[in-house]
């Protein structure tokens, strides 16, 4: 039977959980979780060797935003010459590793109080629909789904598609009694 934290986990996070995405992020309130801190401890205890891994990015009175994602495929999309040109407008090394790069997210995160736009990066939105939003101020998209489109819309619906039928075939196996982990084990 699954936990409400796995049902959190797999509504936000399956293309991450099966390797279609680099990362998502998932809001966790804290009056639903007895030991939040403990429950994303237990988790990373057996996710880390599959590459997978849970980090608190920003924390309110109310609920804790965790970044959950597969260390390879975002340490290649923060090595991608574009990327790296992006970040360092928004202060990030030229050269840096997930840890830091993830440290440097979350001192923006506190001095803005709020989600800077560099974030899609992180969640391996495209390139060019994370500039399309800072330069139009989040208007005039041709296209709104995980995130709002200003590239290549019929590839992004397709990939919207996608996540959303990995999203439904693992809550399919959520509710057929299997776990999480048992998932990640069969990938």
């Amino acid at each position: 039977m699954s936990t409400e934290f796995e049902n959190l986990l797999v509504f936000h996070c399956s293309p991450t959980l099966m390797r279609l995405k680099a990362s998502n992020l998932i809001c966790c309130p804290k009056g639903k979780f007895e030991d939040l801190p403990g429950i994303l401890e237990s988790y990373n205890l057996w996710m880390n060797p599959l590459d997978i891994f849970l980090k608190p990015l920003w924390e309110t009175e109310k609920r804790l935003m965790v970044l959950v994602y597969r260390k390879t495929a975002l340490r290649q999309r923060l090595e991608e010459s574009a990327v790296m040109d992006f970040l360092e407008a928004f202060g990030y090394p030229r050269t840096l590793d997930v840890e830091t790069a993830l440290r440097q997210l979350q001192k923006n995160i506190g001095i803005s109080g709020e989600f800077p736009h560099e974030i899609g990066i992180f969640l391996d939105y495209p390139l060019e629909d994370v500039v399309g939003f800072i330069r139009n101020n989040g208007k005039n998209c041709k296209a709104c789904g995980c995130w709002k489109v200003y590239g290549d819309v019929e590839k992004n619906l397709r990939l919207f598609e996608t996540y959303s039928r990995c999203r439904e075939h693992l809550f399919r196996q959520l509710t057929r009694g299997r776990t999480v982990q048992e998932l990640l084990l069969a990938v």
